[in-house]
């Protein structure tokens, strides 16, 4: 939400805040709804994988006939998510009164695609900060070695239209040790993006990117997503393909590079809430 404030209210990207939620959900009216579907959904445009043991030539009959008469008033019309979006790094605290866990997470946002020559590396630098588990930079030292949090990790989620990549970090810990939890947060991403990642959690990092993506694939739901993205875009798995082989190729210097490029401590908006006042 502090990210995307720079949007205004009237913007179909704006996030608003609990308060503005709630009283949306008491104004919205049964006509908004009919004139939301009139106006903008519609079978018109869109993608449809199916996975799996069927017959095309029913499935495309079936699906034609459903969608046939499905049409609005307003064609498609992609909306940017850019990631140049202005925001002010800082730190925000919510007490929230009754609540045994306390929530650390923290986020930035910079102009990346998916298909950019440095996201691959960023992206396996991000896996050996927080997303390979417990053998992850915050995993070992958070939750294995302090024993601090329930749940801790990283992402990178990098756009495929728009040039906008999210980076965001996250911790479940109890109320007391959310101080020790935001000084670890902030000297394992520091030691990272300062002293770049080890030979041997390269090779790992690889290792473990590599065989997730096959395991993804070999689920059908799983695939028949990947299928309509790339439809979406205008893709084949060539370029999966294309990625995978970067990742398997790259070299401590290319990851090194890519975090120290675009992870900066001091850029984060950290949020941090719990009952940290008591009554």
């Amino acid at each position: 939400q502090k990210i995307k404030s720079a949007y205004g209210p009237d913007d179909v990207r704006y996030v608003p805040s609990s308060e503005e939620q709630i009283a949306r959900w008491k104004e919205l009216k049964l006509e908004d709804i009919r004139s939301l579907y009139s106006e903008f959904l519609n079978g018109q445009h869109g993608e449809l994988a199916i996975v799996g043991d069927f017959d095309p030539a029913e499935a495309r009959k079936a699906i034609e006939g459903i969608f046939a008469d499905w049409k609005s008033e307003h064609a498609y019309e992609h909306i940017e998510r850019l990631g140049n979006l202005p925001y002010k790094p800082e730190r925000v605290a919510i007490n929230t009164p009754g609540k045994e866990n306390a929530t650390y997470i923290a986020g930035s946002v910079f102009p990346l695609r998916d298909d950019n020559a440095e996201f691959p590396a960023l992206m396996i630098g991000n896996y050996v900060l927080g997303s390979s588990g417990l053998a992850s930079r915050l995993g070992d030292r958070i939750r294995q070695q302090e024993g601090l949090s329930y749940g801790v990790g990283s992402f990178v989620q990098a756009s495929s239209e728009d040039p906008r990549t999210s980076f965001l970090v996250y911790a479940i810990t109890n109320p007391q040790n959310m101080g020790k939890v935001e000084t670890a947060m902030k000297e394992e991403i520091g030691k990272l993006v300062a002293e770049g990642v080890t030979p041997e959690e390269l090779a790992d990092a690889q290792k473990g990117y590599l065989e997730r993506q096959t395991v993804d694939r070999s689920d059908d739901s799983e695939l028949a997503r990947i299928l309509c993205e790339t439809a979406q875009l205008g893709r084949t798995m060539e370029f999966f393909s294309s990625q995978e082989k970067t990742v398997a190729a790259l070299k401590v210097d290319d990851v090194n590079s890519a975090l120290k490029k675009y992870i900066d401590f001091e850029q984060l908006v950290i949020v941090v809430a719990g009952e940290f006042e008591k009554e």
